[in-house]
């Protein structure tokens, strides 16, 4: 089975501020979210963590990666430096494309740029100011995997958005992802 996820920013103090207040430390975190993740991820399933894995040093971010079942692929993100891929991960890309119930997806850390952007950001709330625009994809009307909002919105039109806060800090299946896509093509919206 493949996951995807983003936005763990394990080792990060500040988000459990923000976005995560449910939890009280930053290893009462981490115990949590390897603990949703193992549950749902087994050790031959994969994994694709759309960015901003953790705010912690190397050896650190390989403990924890060393915890988390399955073989892990990391689509950077910004809070994601390096050229060379981090120890505990398989695989790390910029971005990447797959198909998913007969539609290519992207998938990138960041989402979709287009037309309508400020009513996007008057409507979600973001851990910070929109920096990243000349990163973001532009919306050519494809289906478009994406982490960085911190929203709790799951589906915006075509984009699917993986991250912690809204998937209550758990991986969601491709077969989730596929259901959705099947459902709003079934639509012809």
């Amino acid at each position: 089975m493949i996951y995807f996820t983003s936005d763990t920013h394990f080792g990060h103090a500040n988000i459990i501020k923000w976005h995560r207040k449910k939890f009280k430390t930053i290893q009462g975190m981490e115990d949590a979210l390897v603990n949703r993740w193992n549950i749902k991820v087994k050790p031959d399933d994969t994994v694709i963590v759309v960015g901003d894995f953790a705010f912690l040093n190397s050896t650190e971010r390989a403990r924890v990666l060393s915890r988390l079942n399955g073989f892990k692929v990391l689509v950077q993100g910004n809070h994601d430096s390096g050229q060379k891929c981090p120890k505990g991960f398989d695989l790390m890309v910029q971005e990447m494309t797959m198909n998913i119930a007969g539609q290519y997806v992207s998938i990138k850390h960041y989402p979709l740029r287009w037309s309508g952007w400020k009513k996007l950001w008057a409507t979600i709330t973001f851990a910070h100011k929109p920096r990243f625009l000349n990163r973001m994809p532009i919306n050519k009307g494809q289906w478009h995997i994406h982490g960085h909002t911190h929203s709790s919105v799951k589906f915006d039109d075509k984009q699917i958005h993986v991250g912690c806060e809204a998937w209550n800090c758990t991986p969601v299946s491709i077969k989730q992802i596929a259901a959705y896509i099947q459902q709003y093509e079934a639509k012809g919206e």
